[in-house]
């Protein structure tokens, strides 16, 4: 009988990332990077105003202006904290 090759990405569930959001006057938390980010460009487009997204263990810090990406920093050093 041969042996049937397995997937090792088979059953394995993504992370979900909690990402926190705030601007000068309103803060909240979102889970999911794609909705967070959505979330981010439209809050910085109708208030006209820097909207700080960071993920929840502090690897990953986005900015965003005018409905863009202004800024991104991921910290690739698991434990290092600035």
């Amino acid at each position: 009988m041969e042996a049937q090759a397995t997937d090792p990405t088979e059953n394995v569930t993504p992370t979900v990332h909690v990402f926190h959001l705030s601007t000068r006057m309103e803060e909240k938390a979102i889970e999911g990077r794609n909705e967070a980010v959505q979330v981010a460009k439209d809050w910085s487009l109708e208030e006209h105003q820097s909207v700080s997204v960071e993920r929840a263990d502090g690897r990953v810090k986005m900015t965003f202006r005018d409905g863009g990406l202004v800024d991104y920093v991921f910290e690739t050093r698991k434990g290092r904290k600035a």
